[in-house]
């Protein structure tokens, strides 16, 4: 195209035909074009094309004219043969809309019926184009000589999808955008998506329906959505931001989406992307929302996005290709995303945290999902969240190990299911004030180091997860292996712990010290399952500790055996200051008698039915 590819349009908008001969475009009040006989029928166009039929290569022109538009502004009049001023503007001062190079972008009437003021017009969307420009080869023409202009339409249908080669801004006027196939914005390429923009993807594609960014993205106020009169989750693909882009959702609405593509005869392995996924991409979303996606609604890996103040709801909640389907997945040991102020609600998982990631999760709440977060041996840092109504429990389920320093701090519970284990040479430590809960079976078996120092007033709690009798929920128990190192619990309560494994297996007490060393102090061990610490050759510490209530009947094949507040087999622990009340066993020893000098035993209504057995051991 060049600066002499002009061309002007009049529609006409009437329900009839309009004879337009003797009618006059003015500019700057002077006539500048009459024109011929003609009649423009009713919702068509006549087409004026300057100089000769080649402006527009591909479309016949309707009249020729000459002369040339100032790129700096005009007054143009239309009059009807009778000198009526049918329609006029003025934009003398400069145009509206409309682009000289490199994209040549025509200005456009936004709607016909409406004043021809300045708002009511707007470049070419150059989404919706028509005709071939006088280049050789020919372009396309960013406009639409004979066809409804792009900002008038109600809507603009993307058939087969789009890629985006350069920068790019997809206007409001044409939203919302209906796309059969895929969007990809390309590298070096930024995509600008205007607010209150609507993107529908059709949910009858069978095949790919994905955004793809390798540039950037900027969508501030937009919503990505399916184009379904009745959507359901799973419509289209999702947002895949890939390694190298970049992207800003701000006060975006994303839903939906996160399709599984399922093989049928095993010539693909079934996959999904969720609602959003970031590799690798620099990203932000804010005050946004994620919502009804088949999968996870939000993926993180390989990046450190931000995210702040977004709504997950009713994500992944009929997903049948992974069992641990989340709202929000962080999947490797390079992510370390911000998730702040943030909210989860209903949702099958809402965070589940795996493959080592560290992402900071502050201020957010978790209702009413299946699990809060769900975290597989990761390291995530939590600060001022909360949690209620969530069917599985309000706290952090943790499982896996953990083979680095890493701390728990006090924030919602933790929840221990299956194993979770310290790896030799790794320390766990836990923040006064922190709730440590067990599912029923569950146990933290230590290898490496746990720290678990509370503060008076600050007691560092482990307990079941319904903090209630072992009897009814299965107990657990926290187990110190011979490899385990300068373990301590000081200021802890650790209660309604002990497992019976089985009339074959045995029992767990609610904390075992198993060939190495541990020191517990200031602490309570009250209400567990047969046994509360159980010392197999052992020299640890225990001073100021009170053990109470260790009562629970334990039947081991048919005969009855009796709870022990502390159970000591061919131990020599040094005890100091602690007592036993209302045990069975106070102290039951397997061995040698140790030095019990140092115990407490209580009298009256906190006396232990039997103080040490056997009684020889008795100080």
């Amino acid at each position: 195209m060049t600066t002499i590819d002009e061309w002007i349009e009049l529609y006409n908008n009437a329900t009839s035909g309009i004879n337009l001969a003797g009618w006059k475009i003015k500019k700057d009040s002077a006539d500048w074009i009459v024109i011929a006989t003609s009649t423009i029928l009713a919702n068509d166009y006549y087409l004026f094309e300057r100089s000769d039929d080649n402006t527009i290569s591909n479309i016949s022109a309707s009249q020729i004219y000459t002369g040339a538009l100032s790129n700096s502004g005009e007054i143009l009049e239309l009059y009807d043969n009778l000198g009526n001023l049918i329609d006029s503007v003025d934009f003398s001062s400069g145009w509206p809309g409309g682009q000289a190079s490199p994209n040549y972008i025509s200005m456009e009437r936004v709607i016909s019926t409406s004043t021809a003021l300045s708002a009511n017009w707007a470049n070419n969307n150059r989404i919706t184009k028509n005709g071939l420009d006088a280049g050789s080869p020919a372009n396309q023409i960013n406009g639409t000589p004979k066809v409804q202009n792009s900002a008038s339409k109600s809507f603009t249908e993307i058939i087969g999808g789009i890629a985006f080669q350069e920068d790019f801004t997809l206007t409001y006027l044409g939203s919302p955008y209906i796309i059969d196939g895929s969007v990809i914005v390309k590298p070096g390429v930024k995509l600008t998506i205007e607010p209150n923009v609507v993107i529908k993807f059709k949910e009858s594609n069978s095949w790919h329906s994905l955004f793809t960014i390798e540039g950037e993205l900027e969508a501030i106020g937009v919503t990505f959505t399916s184009s379904s009169t009745a959507p359901l989750a799973g419509d289209w693909d999702g947002i895949y931001f890939k390694p190298g882009s970049a992207g800003k959702l701000e006060n975006a609405i994303i839903e939906y989406s996160g399709k599984i593509h399922k093989s049928c005869c095993y010539e693909f392995v079934s996959y999904a992307n969720g609602a959003v996924k970031i590799d690798g991409g620099a990203v932000s979303i804010k005050n946004s929302s994620v919502r009804n996606s088949q999968t996870e609604g939000l993926w993180i890996i390989n990046s450190s996005p931000e995210i702040n103040n977004v709504r997950f709801s009713s994500n992944n909640l009929n997903n049948d290709l992974t069992l641990d389907g989340s709202a929000l997945l962080v999947g490797d040991a390079s992510s370390t995303p911000a998730i702040s102020s943030s909210t989860f609600i209903g949702n099958k998982i809402g965070i589940f945290v795996k493959s080592g990631a560290k992402p900071q999760i502050i201020g957010s709440i978790f209702d009413d999902n299946e699990t809060p977060i769900k975290v597989e041996s990761s390291y995530p840092y939590f600060s001022g969240n909360s949690a209620q109504n969530n069917t599985n429990g309000d706290g952090v389920f943790f499982s896996g190990s953990i083979s680095q320093d890493f701390s728990w701090q006090a924030d919602l519970p933790y929840i221990i299911e299956n194993t979770l284990t310290i790896a030799g040479g790794s320390r766990l430590t836990i923040a006064s004030g922190a709730v440590v809960k067990f599912k029923g079976g569950s146990n933290l078996s230590v290898n490496g180091t746990l720290s678990a120092q509370g503060e008076e007033g600050s007691q560092i709690i482990f307990t079941s997860i319904t903090d209630s009798d072992p009897e009814n929920n299965g107990g657990y128990y926290i187990y110190f292996n011979s490899s385990s190192k300068n373990s301590v619990l000081d200021y802890v309560t650790v209660r309604y712990g002990g497992y019976h494994i089985n009339d074959f297996a045995g029992y767990r007490a609610a904390i075992t010290v198993d060939n190495t060393s541990t020191t517990i102090s200031n602490s309570i061990i009250e209400n567990n399952f047969f046994v509360g610490v159980n010392l197999i050759n052992s020299a640890s510490t225990i001073q100021n500790t009170i053990f109470r209530d260790n009562k629970v009947k334990y039947s081991d094949w048919g005969i009855g055996s009796y709870s022990m507040g502390l159970s000591i087999s061919n131990s020599s622990p040094i005890i100091t200051g602690s007592s036993f009340e209302r045990n069975y066993h106070g102290v039951y020893i397997d061995g040698a008698c140790p030095d019990l000098s140092g115990a407490i035993f209580g009298i009256g209504v906190n006396a232990n039915t039997i103080n040490v057995s056997p009684s020889s051991c008795q100080p």
